[in-house]
């Protein structure tokens, strides 16, 4: 059909060369749209141009030229709708043919071309006898055709993302572990990283379905063994592939009877909330993996979205802990005050509102219920995020309050539990600055991902001060870099997760404060090949003039894209921690050693 739209609108061109009327008929100008949208579509060889087999937008045709290529175009248009008169009643069906050639396309992009043509030499069609309305008609009937068709063509959709890495490390000193607090050559000492590699893989198939105009189903699963990977604490879990469900779910706009039309989803689906609500922390520092990268809690139940008035609601009700590897549940969804049991469940609401200065304020209710152990965790919160002219001002308040019962097996959770931050970001010219302050009480405990610093998640009994900068310094160099200050709240006692593991306890005793920065620049070599440059640290200083325990972190990147759907990362990473005064991992000791990465991703 594009093939037909175009020789519609120029290969009848080649026909009329008339100059005699051309001349009572004045120039279309060289610069008008009508020359590059044929150029176009000449460029694609869709059409053959004119008599001498070109289309020039450097000659001079005339308004009639344009008008007579229209005209002879009609016939073709109505015949590509199928005639104006109503058809007859259709008889028994025959024999099936042979195929036939794949026929031309029309697209809905070119009818509207057509459209503007028509409407931009209707004067001289008119002045033809050409019955404009008639014509604008079939063409509008044409359209509806190849909506249809276009839609019918989306009904199914199947994308695919494969990801390959590589991963060698080497120890060269002490007992050193990454920064996901994965072991580094675990067995020996090791003078390079090739001897002791592993490759991983992984595979995700979407499938994308439109059952109607109101419901879609919606799915995606993997096999591969970097589920292991990402969950295992050992770098050597390369053996075993695992099969993923990642997604199974519907979407279908439903009415709602008095809150009117709202959108349902129901089955296995990504879910996230606010960072200090529910929000997943990303298990791997080394390699992109969507499906546990993002963010998203994969939980099976149903959620549904409607607009009270200028207020957006979402009420969900879910199970969590749904995919397993081994014994390891893909979500680890961990609470400490129930001593790391697993939330089996979560149910509450969620309502968007709009504020001044084109913000947002959002309300959330989550209630946790804890699998094994009797009780239940809830969770009230309140964000903000509002833009006044360059200044940009956000924040989060968010509380955790477990039931009686939790609170008579664990103690008294029901005080110092709160959490909350306050941001500003400014932006100016080529610099963007940001500062805020942080507070996260000892009782606090939620599903969320709200810190990190080096090794270390989620720190609770904590306050401070957060910055980050960054500077476009040239056309191809961006300049980024990030610091935190923190001090215990009480009980010099500071306590988290692991990335890896949110069921392994990081415990700081005897902490003045912890300090963390990173600094990092990205260069564009060429529009396909990159360069970062990665340093973060992190000192735990105790109390008194003891050594600080320090983590540091040295990376080195390379980048390139084939094209937009294949990428090559290549990293290397110095990994250093120097035991002191107070260490907040159950390692010790001082330790020094390398990790060496290759990410081939592909998207098809």
């Amino acid at each position: 059909m594009k093939r037909i739209s175009i020789f519609v609108i120029t290969a009848v061109i080649c026909f009329v060369c008339l100059p005699v009327f051309a001349q009572q008929y004045p120039d279309v100008p060289t610069n008008h749209w009508a020359y590059p949208a044929v150029q176009e579509l000449v460029s694609k060889g869709v059409i053959q141009g004119f008599p001498d087999g070109t289309f020039s937008g450097n000659r001079g045709y005339t308004r009639y030229e344009f008008a007579q290529a229209l005209i002879k175009a009609i016939p073709v248009i109505r015949k590509m709708v199928g005639g104006t008169n109503a058809p007859g009643v259709m008889g028994p069906a025959g024999p099936a043919g042979p195929e036939g050639p794949a026929g031309p396309g029309i697209s809905l992009d070119e009818l509207a071309n057509l459209r503007k043509l028509i409407d931009e030499f209707k004067v001289e069609l008119q002045a033809q006898g050409v019955d404009i309305e008639a014509l604008k008609k079939d063409i509008a009937t044409l359209g509806a055709r190849v909506s249809a068709v276009e839609k019918e063509q989306k009904r199914v959709v199947i994308t695919a993302d494969a990801l390959f890495f590589t991963k060698g490390t080497l120890t060269n000193e002490g007992f050193a572990v990454d920064r996901d607090s994965r072991t580094l050559s675990p067995n020996s000492l090791s003078a390079n990283p090739l001897q002791n590699t592993n490759f991983y893989s992984n595979i995700d198939l979407k499938i994308n379905g439109r059952v109607n105009d109101r419901t879609t189903v919606n799915s995606a699963f993997g096999i591969g063994n970097f589920l292991r990977y990402e969950l295992g604490s050992s770098s050597t879990r390369s053996s075993s592939q695992d099969f993923m469900l990642w997604n199974l779910y519907l979407d279908s706009a439903v009415s709602l009877g008095p809150f009117g039309p709202g959108k349902l989803t129901l089955g296995r689906f990504p879910f996230q909330l606010t960072p200090y609500i529910f929000k997943m922390v990303a298990p791997d520092s080394y390699a992109y993996f969507a499906p546990l990268d993002d963010g998203d809690y994969v939980v099976d139940g149903g959620k549904v979205a409607f607009n009270m008035g200028k207020v957006g609601v979402t009420a969900f009700a879910a199970k969590t802990g749904v995919i397993k590897t081994g014994s390891t549940n893909l979500e680890a969804p961990f609470l400490t005050v129930t001593n790391n049991a697993d939330v089996s469940q979560i149910i509450g609401v969620r309502a968007v509102f709009g504020a001044p200065f084109s913000g947002k304020l959002g309300l959330t209710y989550v209630q946790e219920g804890v699998g094994g152990d009797p009780g239940q965790n809830s969770v009230y919160g309140a964000d903000l995020d509002m833009r006044i002219a360059k200044l940009g001002v956000s924040g989060e308040f968010t509380q955790s309050k477990p039931s009686d019962m939790l609170i008579a097996a664990e103690g008294p959770l029901d005080s110092n539990n709160n959490a909350w931050n306050a941001n500003l970001k400014y932006q100016l010219g080529k610099l963007g600055i940001g500062a805020g302050y942080t507070r996260v009480e000892e009782n606090f405990d939620s599903l969320g991902s709200w810190m990190r610093l080096g090794r270390a998640t989620n720190l609770v009994n904590v306050k401070g001060e957060v910055a980050n900068l960054s500077y476009v310094a040239a056309k191809n160099l961006v300049l980024t870099a990030d610091g935190s200050w923190l001090q215990p709240i009480a009980n010099n006692l500071v306590e988290g997760r692991t990335a890896n593991n949110p069921g392994q306890t990081v415990n700081a005793v005897n902490i003045d404060n912890v300090t963390g920065w990173k600094a990092g620049a990205k260069y564009a070599l060429t529009a396909a090949n990159s360069v970062d440059l990665g340093f973060e640290e992190v000192l735990w200083s105790p109390i008194g003039d003891g050594l600080d325990t320090r983590e540091r972190y040295i990376s080195l990147g390379v980048g390139h894209t084939f094209n937009p759907n294949t990428s090559l990362k290549l990293l290397y990473q110095i990994v250093e921690y120097r035991q002191g005064g107070a260490s907040p991992y159950f390692s010790s000791g001082d330790s020094r050693g390398g990790v060496a990465g290759a990410e081939f991703m592909l998207k098809y």
